[in-house]
Order: C-alpha cells, then structure tokens, then sequence
C-alpha cells in the first residue's frame, strides 16, 4: 500500500484525472482484477510462512485489499490531495480490516 501511495500522491492531478477516466469508461466494471491478484498472492505466501490461518479465502482477502485500495484513492481523489495523507488513509483501513486476522493468527502458530 505504502508503494501504491507513493506513486499516486507523485502527481495528485494526473492520479485524479487517471482514475476519473477509469472510472467514467466503466472499467471498475469490466476489468481483469490484477491488483486482486497481486495482493492474493502476497496473502498465499503469508499462509505459506504461517502469517494468515490456512482458512482464510486468499482470493476474497485480495479484492478486500483492492476494494480498499480503490476505495481510499477514490475518497483521497475527492478532497484536499495536499491536506489529506494517502499512505495514512490506506494503512488505517488496512489495519481496520486485517485486524480481524491477527487473533486469529497467533492462535494458528
């Protein structure tokens, strides 16, 4: 996330006129979920080390992270770019859903 961050506040203007022609073409509709897939496969590999409980869906816990990703850049994309910090926004949502995870982590090992 903090990655996905950086490149977007690089250039908040051209971010926001990026997303909002994504967006306006209807691809969030429409398109391969590659961002999904990339985070599912961060997920597989934290089951495979013993991080996340063998039970946990990796492909569901994939889009949640994108759904979160877009769904931060989206509000980001809204307000104030300069006053609002994405890299913030996206770790707070990510601890706010990963969270549930943890407990149930530690009781795995």
């Amino acid at each position: 996330m903090s990655i996905l961050a950086d490149i977007s506040v690089r250039n908040p203007a051209q971010t926001k006129a990026m997303l909002t022609a994504w967006v306006r073409a209807g691809f969030p509709l429409h398109e391969h979920p590659y961002a999904a897939h990339m985070f599912s496969e961060f997920i597989r590999a934290g089951r495979e080390r013993g991080d996340v409980p063998q039970d946990v869906d990796v492909e569901l816990a994939g889009h949640l992270l994108r759904d979160i990703y877009l769904g931060t850049l989206y509000q980001w994309t809204r307000g104030a770019e300069e006053d609002s910090d994405l890299e913030a926004a996206l770790q707070a949502a990510c601890t706010a859903v990963l969270d549930g995870l943890v407990p149930r982590c530690a009781s795995v090992r």
